[in-house]
């Protein structure tokens, strides 16, 4: 089971980054359930659309991105309860992380999963929580 970072799925939908062996992602995401947090579609669409409407991404390519994304089996966590949001404010604040990032971090430490990401801060926690990582290393 991967908890996959909208930071790595950008990366990866846009298949941009000559770093990441995007094969190995491939292999890994499609032999895996991959489980979300709630506010992961908005952080998608949030990524896509000013590239949309300021013409870096092409109606076309959007919809060849849609349908990588599609092939994904993509299990979205339904929200937070409000009794949840303490617990997720100290796992933030111990770990120095934005809520939106410690969401991701807990997710994987709780399903006992990997954490597919790229950002620094996410992949020090995972480390320091013996979470496996995808990539191995990031760039």
């Amino acid at each position: 089971m991967i908890v996959l970072d909208a930071s790595l799925a950008i990366e990866w939908l846009f298949d941009q980054s000559p770093q990441l062996a995007f094969t190995d992602i491939d292999n890994a995401l499609s032999g895996s359930a991959v489980i979300v947090p709630c506010h992961w579609p908005l952080e998608i669409s949030n990524t896509l659309r000013p590239d949309l409407r300021d013409n870096k991404l092409s109606i076309s390519d959007f919809h060849v991105i849609m349908e990588r994304l599609d092939r994904l089996a993509i299990q979205v966590q339904p929200p937070i309860d409000l009794d949840e949001i303490g617990p997720l404010s100290r796992f933030a604040v111990t770990y120095n992380l934005t809520s939106y990032d410690a969401a991701y971090v807990q997710l994987a430490f709780q399903q006992q999963a990997t954490l597919g990401t790229l950002n620094r801060a996410m992949r020090r926690t995972a480390a320091r929580l013996n979470i496996p990582l995808i990539p191995v290393s990031a760039p």
